[in-house]
């Protein structure tokens, strides 16, 4: 595809990531379960560590930890 100028390529390019990355995440709501998905979403979307997503969530890091690596299987599934 051929763009009038270089920043009109990169925005097309970063459009495409985007939307690559919403795609994942509304299928990704479908295949997780809700435990999965605030774990997933909470590491990926608000970059927080394990330790502070158990703290929210009430369980151990060792239980986040597995839905996290749940949802990774999922994912390479896809």
């Amino acid at each position: 595809m051929a763009y009038i100028l270089k920043e009109s390529a990169e925005i097309a390019k970063l459009a495409r990531l985007k939307l690559k990355y919403l795609l994942i995440g509304i299928r990704a709501r479908s295949i997780f379960t809700d435990q999965q998905y605030i774990v997933f979403y909470l590491k990926n979307v608000k970059h927080l560590k394990y330790n502070v997503i158990a703290d929210i969530m009430g369980v151990k890091p060792s239980t986040i930890r597995w839905h996290y690596m749940n949802c990774l299987k999922k994912i390479r599934e896809l």
